[in-house]
């Protein structure tokens, strides 16, 4: 119990996260802590008074997906509230882990704009030996996805432990198959980035030649009726 921060439930011991134990036992690697400048979480509070149509992007636990952040549904907040709150900034390469809700999934941050995060656990990598791309392809195997999972505590409402995340096990693998895994991921952002576009440029294509970008509803969105 000493050893394993005070965790003697079932969940913690089970059969998979054993197996997954052992065998990083046998390469080299490195802790999270010990390969990090940052491992800290998002703005966790109140927060809706802060909200507003234009503003800058704010991160949620529903916007982290594998590898890729999701921002087609985001939250904005004033450029005040988010000055305010240097320690939950993210920035491009960031790793980003849902501290609650779902587990076993991290996401990168490739933008070059700077917003902020709720809830959500900020990973800042400065070890030279490890590529970030490469670290959350390794964070969404099997091997890294159970690890997360593990950390996971609670009852209804689970979530992760940032003093245990500290000991998330990242291997160090030789340069080049480190750069051949990143540039597939970072391949993998880009078609996605160019599947974006496409998509919009398909939409406003088939709006202009219906003349449906030409139509303008002025019927009120309410009434009132007897």
């Amino acid at each position: 119990v000493e050893n394993n921060w005070g965790r003697f439930d079932a969940e913690y011991y089970k059969p998979d996260f054993l197996e997954t134990e052992k065998l990083l036992s046998k390469i080299q690697g490195v802790s999270l802590r010990n390969s990090c400048s940052k491992i800290d979480v998002g703005h966790v509070g109140p927060m809706v008074r802060f909200y507003t149509d234009d503003g800058i992007t704010l991160l949620q636990t529903q916007n982290v997906r594998e590898f890729f952040l999701d921002l087609e549904h985001c939250i904005k907040v004033t450029p005040e509230f988010h000055a305010s709150l240097t320690k939950s900034q993210v920035r491009k390469g960031d790793i980003l882990i849902a501290r609650s809700g779902s587990f076993g999934a991290s996401a990168i941050y490739l933008e070059n704009k700077v917003i902020n995060s709720a809830d959500i656990i900020i990973v800042e990598l400065n070890d030279q030996r490890i590529d970030p791309l490469f670290a959350v392809a390794f964070m969404n195997t099997k091997y890294g996805s159970n690890q997360l999972m593990r950390f996971a505590s609670g009852g209804v409402q689970r979530h992760v432990n940032l003093r245990i995340l500290e000991n998330f096990f990242l291997p160090i693998f030789e340069h080049n198959l480190q750069k051949q895994i990143s540039t597939n991921v970072q391949r993998a952002y880009d078609a996605l980035q160019s599947s974006s576009e496409s998509y919009q440029q398909a939409q406003h294509l088939l709006e202009s030649n219906l003349d449906l970008d030409k139509l303008d509803f002025k019927k009120p969105l309410r009434y009132t009726a007897r």
